[in-house]
């Protein structure tokens, strides 16, 4: 990025599914199950998007990003930490990856100014392709300025103001927005707010949303805080379809009890 990068404005990702992004997924959910090494994998094929991390204590409390980026240089999937929380964590989003080779940039905010900052001020690495979709990372020095190239946003900016969240302060808020367009239904997005301090905010995503394009938001609260999706009415869960205009995709979201599950969007 050759400007810099406002953090309060990033993220969320999540997808319908197809065979080959279930069995990745589904490996996640099983005792003892093993994800697919980067290399065992079809490049040509849709497929969902895994970076699993670990040693992330230097940014526990750092807001962190995540972005696919194509070959061609543009920008396929923004995801959000918001902030990191704990040392080792994993990142899934079904159907994310179109096919094509992709790198990973991550980057946390190490100077707390929630911009995005060259390294060393800032904590940054490119992971190189994977043809799974199954990236590993573990924290290290070697950093990379991810700006120099920047990735190209492919579109507008998203945004979502949440009004009446009283039930859910203190919990952990999970915002997904998926293209309905794409040749499967694609993760374009993903935010993940660890802890909803007001019962108004807004949360955005820069760059992810094109005009004309139908997207399916799917949002959900943590109200047994467990940090484990589960279906309403145990935790809260909502789907709103919208699309993208010229100016990007901007709503306002009021808690209600029309409740939906979302198991196939995550």
């Amino acid at each position: 990025m050759t400007r810099k990068t406002t953090i309060s404005m990033v993220l969320l990702g999540a997808l319908a599914a197809s065979a080959p992004g279930c069995s990745i997924l589904a490996a996640l959910d099983e005792p003892g199950g093993v994800l697919p090494a980067c290399e065992d994998g079809d490049v040509q094929s849709q497929r969902d998007l895994v970076l699993v991390m670990d040693s992330l204590t230097p940014h526990i409390g750092n807001y962190g990003e995540i972005v696919a980026v194509s070959e061609g240089g543009f920008v396929s999937v923004r995801a959000v930490l918001d902030p990191v929380v704990s040392r080792d964590m994993t990142v899934s989003l079904r159907d994310a990856l179109p096919a094509g080779p992709f790198r990973l940039d991550v980057f946390f905010d190490y100077n707390i100014n929630r911009v995005y900052d060259p390294p060393p001020t800032d904590h940054a690495w490119t992971l190189d392709s994977c043809a799974s979709g199954v990236y590993r990372f573990s924290h290290n020095p070697a950093f990379e300025n991810i700006g120099d190239p920047a990735a190209v946003d492919v579109g507008e900016d998203f945004l979502i103001h949440f009004e009446s969240f009283t039930p859910h302060l203190g919990q952990l808020v999970e915002v997904r927005v998926v293209d309905l367009d794409a040749a499967l239904p694609r993760t374009v997005g993903y935010y993940r707010l660890a802890e909803a301090e007001s019962e108004a905010f807004t949360l955005g995503i820069p760059g992810i949303i094109e005009p004309g394009t139908r997207y399916t938001i799917a949002i959900w609260a943590d109200k047994n805080a467990d940090l484990t999706y589960q279906a309403p009415d145990v935790d809260h869960s909502w789907r709103v379809d919208a699309t993208g205009e010229a100016t990007g995709l901007e709503m306002t979201f009021v808690h209600n009890t029309n409740f939906a599950p979302i198991d196939d969007l995550l």
